[in-house]
């Protein structure tokens, strides 16, 4: 199992079985990852536990239902998926938070449109109806 399908299953039990905190490994890809989800509000913060172990403060609507509840990786080692921008665009139609691997580091959809970048790049993950 790779590292990020590691960490989206981790915070996706933590958040459904309504865990304040997850546990995850602390690697480079983890912090980009976590630093990208914490400046789109979808975690609260993180910080090193030990030295190998990250914790998250998990964040939840009103209702109590987590807000990485329907994380999913798409993008996985045996089967890449690479979308353009043009196909990137009509996921931003649905809904959805998108985050993005491209030649500028790890990305939201949403960042990818309001700077006026317009690339495409590999899928890492899609979160629906956040």
């Amino acid at each position: 199992m790779d590292r990020l399908t590691f960490i989206f299953s981790a915070l996706r039990a933590a958040s459904k079985s309504h865990k304040r905190f997850a546990f995850v490994p602390a690697t480079t890809v983890t912090y980009r990852l976590l630093d990208k989800l914490y400046k789109d509000g979808l975690i609260y913060g993180y910080n090193k536990h030990s030295s190998t172990l990250l914790r998250i403060c998990l964040k939840y609507n009103q209702f109590g239902s987590g807000l990485l509840r329907n994380l999913k990786k798409v993008s996985i080692p045996s089967n890449r998926v690479y979308l353009s921008y043009s196909q990137l665009t009509r996921l931003y139609k649905q809904n959805s938070y998108v985050l993005v691997s491209t030649s500028f580091g790890l990305l939201s959809l949403k960042d990818i449109r309001y700077k006026n970048l317009r690339l495409g790049g590999e899928l890492v993950g899609i979160l629906k109806s956040f």
